[in-house]
């Protein structure tokens, strides 16, 4: 898919993105989202494949992006969304999590990016308790990429070296 937006859902809850194959080639400098579920509550991004053409230049493109969505006036707040068992490769920015809260980051694979999980500069606020578990990080630059320190951020044993941190 050559667009902007490849699967998006904005202020939903109970949304399912589950089992889809995206492939992104779009070449421009906006913020990309493979997969992006915008101001969504209690949603599920599950089994999806994301696959991009490169990890440098101008594109900042995402793999699924997480985050409360300011295209509405009065945008509704993103939080208890679950991402589990997706593939991201070849892509600027395998996850990625802003303004949203107490979402689940499990058991994902992120190969040949150039940053893992981001907690970028332009949430703000940051995102809140976040859990980020059991993610295998394979040939990533920056596994967390944290513009932003996130509060109450939970996370162990991701990338392949089982780097630990408990809070």
């Amino acid at each position: 898919v050559g667009s902007e937006m490849c699967i998006r859902d904005s202020e939903s809850t109970d949304i399912q993105v589950t089992d889809c194959h995206v492939t992104i080639n779009c070449q421009d400098g906006d913020i990309v989202g493979c997969v992006w579920l915008g101001s969504c509550k209690d949603s599920l991004c599950a089994n999806n494949t994301v696959l991009g053409e490169t990890t440098d230049g101008f594109l900042e493109a995402v793999g699924i992006r997480v985050n409360r969505e300011h295209d509405n006036t009065n945008p509704r707040d993103s939080c208890n969304n679950l991402v589990i068992g997706n593939s991201v490769t070849t892509i600027k920015h395998g996850i990625m999590l802003e303004e949203t809260s107490d979402d689940d980051i499990v058991y994902n694979t992120l190969a040949d990016c150039t940053n893992g999980i981001v907690f970028p500069s332009y949430g703000n606020p940051a995102a809140a308790n976040p859990t980020v578990v059991l993610n295998s990080l394979r040939n990533v630059a920056h596994p967390f990429r944290e513009f932003v320190t996130p509060d109450g951020l939970t996370q162990y044993f991701n990338d392949d070296v089982f780097m630990s941190y408990f809070p």
